[in-house]
């Protein structure tokens, strides 16, 4: 495989099981070693002879020795993958702070939004509402026109009070004309009765004669009244002839 070929191919990234399990082959114990310390001891243990013991004393040091390398190397291992794994950690916490934020700023925008579509809502439901009230009212034409002709009604009502009150003013004033003739009428009618009673019971008069019968009558006959006759408007006088003095 060429260099160009390596280069050109995409590398995918691991999956997080994947990471786990090639965490877990790196950080294990190789058996292998510690079961050939374990068989080392074993055959120490069993050995009786010095030459045999001492060649398994190196062996066995040797064996410890890969095993410590080993565990030293599991030990760096892990110390790189723990810094990894915080560095990791540390990332998807800033990453996870900022989604948190750019949230927070989404849900400030949200918010700002649902307000001004509540208010838009509340005014189309006032618009609506108006709308509503407009279309029942009459028109502007038509309510000028009412108001003109309510103007007009005014003003002839206002004439027409005028005019009653100018008709009651001159019912008054002739109201009063007649009560003051009435009054005068009243007068001369009391004096014309008190003229015939002087008259006819004047003890100075001169005994009857039959001669002086008819010129008594005759002067009866000539005694007259005004008396009062009125219609719906006017007032007349018609003249009563008198019959005479007898009756008082």
């Amino acid at each position: 495989m060429g260099m160009s070929e390596t280069t050109g191919r995409i590398i995918r990234p691991l999956a997080g099981n994947e990471m786990d399990e090639i965490l877990k082959e790196r950080l294990a114990a190789d058996e292998k070693l510690l079961r050939r310390v374990v068989k080392r001891i074993s055959t120490l243990a069993h050995t009786q002879s010095d030459e045999e013991r001492t060649a398994t004393e190196i062996l066995l040091q040797s064996d410890v020795q890969l095993f410590l390398r080993h565990l030293d190397r599991l030990h760096r291992t892990a110390e790189i993958t723990a810094e990894r794994e915080i560095q990791a950690y540390h990332t998807e916490t800033e990453q996870l702070r900022a989604a948190c934020t750019e949230e927070s700023a989404a849900i400030a925008q949200c918010e700002v939004k649902l307000q001004e579509a509540l208010a838009k809502r509340q005014h189309r439901l006032e618009y609506d509402a108006l709308a509503r009230k407009i279309v029942v009212y009459p028109q502007r034409e038509q309510l000028e026109s009412t108001l003109e002709s309510l103007h007009a009604r005014i003003a002839a009502l206002k004439e027409e009070n005028a005019a009653h009150e100018q008709v009651e003013a001159d019912a008054k004033a002739q109201l009063a004309t007649i009560g003051s003739e009435l009054q005068v009428l009243h007068d001369g009618i009391q004096s014309s009765l008190r003229h015939v009673q002087t008259t006819s019971l004047n003890p100075n008069a001169s005994a009857f004669e039959p001669g002086d019968a008819q010129g008594t009558m005759q002067a009866k006959e000539e005694t007259f009244l005004l008396w009062p006759v009125s219609d719906a408007q006017n007032i007349y006088f018609v003249k009563i002839k008198y019959p005479g003095a007898s009756g008082f």
